[in-house]
Parts: structure tokens; sequence; C-alpha cells
């Protein structure tokens, strides 16, 4: 979205103006739990591969820049260090992930399953549906309360063993303590990790292992090919801790438990590391075990070859596999990589970039086959401009000022669209975009711009009629841990700064698998829009569109789920005493309902917009803007 015309959606969906309504006026917020959160999005991620409403392919694989803040922004990694640090993986400082309390309910001693928080779930199942993302295939959701029960079950049984000097085991036997019929059927199904140490060793970390898969054992990467495979919907984390003698340090074992999905078998490969970039961290650092599924393959006589910048380096196939994913699978090792070896050493990994050319030949269908893909290893705190490493998308405000703040919308890519709500000198709803560029660390400066166009009551809307206009400048500071943010701008004659710090209203993720959070439009009519935020099951949409005369209105749209995706309510416009950002007085709001509205969802992509304000009925196509 470089050129202005092109940005004016930004204006449309990233004004959201709920925090309007929360003084005096309807409203559904409400308060989140007394816990730490840093999974503000649930456990959902962007789609780095697919194909548009209107039928466009995208593959944003191929983009260094984007999976480099993909990786840093949707799985775990370092917490920013100096330079002359980057590279040693595994240390105390390795992420926020680290933070997560399990809170396990559960004893040991007498064998009581108990529960885990929230967190810990999403976090890995978060962490895995990164892993799919990057492999082309869809992500899950979390499971329901047997799927987790049955995870803390084995969890537990297996624990139990642990505890007496017994290994881990998927046909655990009466030496184990917990063991019972039901727990024994358990942890034959379930992935199994044990972890003893610091406690960043865990939940997402045991994901990373999983799709890892080192040692002898595994040399049919079982765990890779179950979790990752098309035909899993859902996925539940469990974890027991055992105690030791040393109250800074304990032992653990988690368990995920997989459930399948109605979902046919993807048509496409499943490459792990995939075709593109890779950051060198979610590389198979220790097993150096790379694995290629596709339905209707057959790998029995397959051959592997592969050139690491420019020179042929050894492999060798492991196995052919069918029994794990659904996919017949082929698992072979990139041998002389000593990614892990230099990591331990203190080496590091390498500045540059690792380039591997993969030749593979098989048949599929009973037909010979021939794939060649390129695969680049890179670093991703290398070459990050100035993008902050944590996502920015969300609403800020002041919340001494309730009635006005500043909606950010961030894409994988680190580009920041960002739109500021507020009113004119008579009160009435106005917004503006930003637009701009990173220009420090942590610093977002750039244009506003201001918008009149067509309106609602228009018949059809022409985007050609949309004017633009440059109103001011303005420049967004994060802190370090983006929950706060100082905006500096000029609006006219008007200059002004406020801090501001995010609108904290953030449970613990999506209950029903759904991510309706973005930027939604229609591609045929650039200029209007509705954005949403999605916290929890509950829904706040902002509408973005024109009055009659042409100029900018923002009404908010609240409601109630009437099923599972059908989202209505009533629409409430906003004015305000006058607009003066100097001494904003939150009491001189004023909230009216001026119509209904109903959203519903073909899947989290694509909806229907039924609406009726002010007289006017419509009916619009819409579809999450992707950037």
């Amino acid at each position: 979205m470089k050129s202005i015309a092109k940005s004016t959606f930004a204006v449309l969906g990233l004004v959201v103006s709920n925090l309007a309504i929360a003084q005096g006026g309807p409203s559904t917020l409400h308060a989140p739990p007394d816990a730490k959160q840093y999974l503000p999005y649930g456990v959902s991620t962007p789609l780095l591969t697919g194909v548009t409403a209107n039928g466009t392919a995208f593959d944003y694989r191929n983009d260094r820049k984007r999976v480099a803040h993909f990786w840093k922004t949707y799985a775990h990694r370092p917490i920013p260090v100096a330079q002359s640090e980057i590279g040693f993986y595994g240390s105390a400082n390795t992420s926020t992930y680290a933070n997560i309390a399990t809170n396990w309910t559960g004893d040991l001693h007498k064998c009581v399953t108990g529960t885990i928080s929230n967190g810990i779930n999403e976090a890995s199942v978060r962490q895995l549906n990164w892993y799919r993302a990057m492999m082309g295939v869809a992500p899950v959701v979390i499971g329901g309360a047997a799927d987790i029960l049955r995870a803390q079950q084995s969890a537990l049984v297996i624990a139990s063993g642990v505890a007496v000097g017994l290994p881990l085991s998927h046909t655990p036997n009466s030496a184990y303590p917990c063991l019972n019929a039901e727990t024994l059927e358990n942890a034959g199904k379930t992935q199994l990790a044990g972890a003893s140490g610091p406690d960043y060793v865990r939940g997402p970390f045991s994901v990373d292992a999983w799709l890892d898969d080192f040692g002898a054992i595994n040399f049919q990467a079982p765990h890779r090919q179950v979790i990752t495979s098309p035909l899993v919907g859902s996925v539940a984390y469990g974890e027991a801790n055992i105690p030791v003698s040393n109250p800074k340090a304990f032992s653990l074992v988690g368990a995920l438990e997989t459930r399948l999905s109605p979902n046919p078998l993807t048509s496409a490969d499943v490459l792990w590391p995939n075709a593109g970039y890779v950051p060198f961290q979610a590389y198979p650092l220790i097993s150096n075990r790379w694995s290629m599924g596709c339905a209707g393959c057959d790998f029995s006589t397959a051959t592997v070859s592969a050139r690491r910048n420019g020179v042929t380096t050894p492999t060798r196939i492991e196995k052919v596999e069918s029994v794990f994913s659904g996919l017949p699978a082929l698992i072979w090792e990139m041998q002389g990589v000593p990614y892990h070896t230099g990591l331990l050493s203190g080496v590091g990994y390498p500045i540059q970039d690792d380039v591997f050319d993969v030749t593979i030949t098989y048949k599929k269908n009973g037909q010979p086959k021939t794939k060649t893909y390129r695969t680049t290893v890179f670093n991703p705190e290398v070459d990050t401009d100035f993008v902050p490493p944590f996502d920015v998308t969300d609403l800020y405000w002041v919340p001494t000022e309730s009635g006005w703040g500043v909606k950010m919308a961030q894409s994988t890519d680190g580009n920041l669209f960002g739109a500021v709500y507020f009113y004119d000198e008579a009160g009435n709803p106005r917004w503006m975009t930003i637009q701009g560029a990173w220009t420090a660390p942590g610093v977002f400066s750039g244009k506003l711009y201001t918008t009149r166009g067509p309106g609602f009551n228009a018949t059809s809307f022409n985007p050609a009629l949309v004017q633009v206009q440059e109103a001011g400048t303005g420049t967004l500071t994060f802190s370090q841990d983006t929950q706060s943010v100082r905006f500096d701008f000029t609006m006219g004659n008007q200059v002004a700064s406020k801090q501001m710090v995010r609108f904290n209203n953030i449970p613990e993720g999506y209950r029903d698998g759904s991510n309706y959070r973005g930027l939604w439009w229609n591609a045929n009519e650039s200029g209007w829009g509705l954005t949403m935020q999605h916290y929890y099951n509950s829904l706040f949409v902002a509408w973005f569109t024109y009055n009659p005369d042409g100029s900018q209105v923002w009404v908010t749209f609240q409601g109630d789920w009437t099923s599972a995706t059908t989202y209505e309510g009533k629409l409430y416009q906003v004015k305000q005493a006058g607009w003066n950002p100097a001494s904003f007085n939150p009491n001189a709001t004023n909230v009216t309902e001026v119509g209904t509205a109903k959203l519903t969802f073909t899947d989290v992509n694509r909806a229907t917009f039924d609406y009726a304000m002010k007289g006017v009925t419509g009916k619009k196509l819409i579809e999450k803007f992707e950037f």
C-alpha cells in the first residue's frame, strides 16, 4: 500500500471506535482476568500461504522481512539483546513464553490429574500453529475439555513413572504409580516430552522438540508427522510437575493430545523445513532431519540430493513412512550442518544466509516426479530495520480521556497502518490515517490524511470519488514491551503529545477457535470498511463510511452472537462537544443509537455485512484485508 489512494482503506480498518462508547454508552467490554497476559491474540496465526477471496494466490514465505517479523511476533524468540549475543538461543532470556505459569492443581503422590492454566495450553498451540503456517498447513484449535483431560492424564501417569526413575513411554506398565486402563490408553495416543532444568523448557519448547524429533528412536520423525498433519484439527497440551530437591529447578512431563479433523488431505507438499525463508531458531538444530509429506506419493524408490551454498552436501534417507500423519512421508538427514554444535560451543549461528537447494525424485499416483526447491536458513535478528519485535496491533487510548484514541494494525512484514478517531470542531466523529515508516527502533513517523467519499446512502460505492487530503503529521514512540506509546501529532493548528496505553481488555484467547480480528473491506469499493477486534468471544466492530454530504462518520457496532457464525446488534454514533486534544472532556461524549447490523461469516476471511442505518438499508460482501 504505497500510494495514498490505495491506502485509503487504512483509515477504514484502523479506527476502532468502541472506546468512545465506554463513557456513558452501551458496551460489552469487560475486565481481563487477574493473570499475566502475553498472548493478546489467542492461538490463531496469520496465513502465510493461500488464496485471497478474489482468487489471487500468495506465498509470503519467500519474503524475508515478512518471515522474520512472523517469527518475532508469533513464535517464541530471543528477547532483543546486544548484537554480540545474537545466536545464543536457549539462554536464560530466551522468551516471554518462559513467564507463563502452569498453575497445575494436581498431585503426583495422590495421582490427582488436576488442571493447568489456559495460557500454557494456548502458548503451545500457538507455537504449533506457527510451524503449521510455515508448512502451509491449516491451523489447529485447542481441543475440548475431554481432550485437555486426556492430555493431563497422559502427563500425570508418565510423570509418576519419571519421578521414580522410569523413562518416558507410550506403553507404561504397572510400575508407573498412576497407571490405570484409561491413562494407559491415553499415553499411547499422545505426544510426550520430558524436561528438567530451567522453566523455559516447556510448553512451546516441547513443540519445538517434537518438530526437531531428535534422537535415534525418532528416525521416523513421528511427532512431527502427527502434529503437523493436515488431518489434525485440534490439540490439547497437558503438563505435570515432578518435585525435586532444588526449588529453583523442576522436572515435568508435557503431553499433547491430537484429534483428527474431517478436512480432506492437502494437495500441497508438506515440507519441513519449508521452501522459502526459515529462521535458524526453528531449524531442526539437533536432528538435522528434513521431511516431505505428500498425498498420493510413493517414496519407496525416492532419492534426495542437496547443495548448500552451491556446494554438494551429503544427505541420508532415514525412513519412508505413512502411518503417522496420513500422508506418505520421506525423512532424511541433511548431514554436515553444525548449527547445534556451534551454538553449544558459543560460536552461535553465522550471520550470512545458508542456502539449501534440494532435489527429490519420487512417484505420485504412479508417475515419476522431481521436486526442486530452495530453503534459506537465516537469522531473523539481523536485517530487522526498525521494525519492533512485538506486534503493536491494538487499540491505544488515554484511560482518563475515553472517547478518542488510536488504532494500529501491523502486518506480518512489519508494515503499520494507523488511524486516529476523533471529532471535528463541531463534535462530529471524524478519523485520519497515519501513513509513514519506522524511522528508529520502536518509532513510527509519517503524515496524517483525511478523506471524503460517497455516502453510506449511495446505491453503489464509487472508489474513484474518494478524495484524500494531507492533514498533519504524527509520530508514535512505543515502549519496549509495546504496552504504551507516546503519540506526538500536529493537526492543522493543534499540536499535542499524548501518553497512551493498550486498551487492556484481553482475556486468554478465542474459545471457539475463530479469529475475525483485522481489517475488512470490499476490494472493489476501496474507501470504506470495517475493523474488528476479537477478544475472547466478544467482537468489537467499527464501521467507517461517509455521510450523504461526503463527510466522514464512524459508528460502532455492538451486539451478540446469535449463531456460531452470525453476530447481530445495534449501531451507535458518538458525538462530542468539540475536539480539543489539549483538554479533552470525556463527560461531553454523547452516544446515539442509529440502526442495526448483522455480520454473517462464511469463514474467518469472508463475511456478509447487512445494515440498516438512518432509514438506509444495504448488504455488502466483505473480506479480511491481507497486507
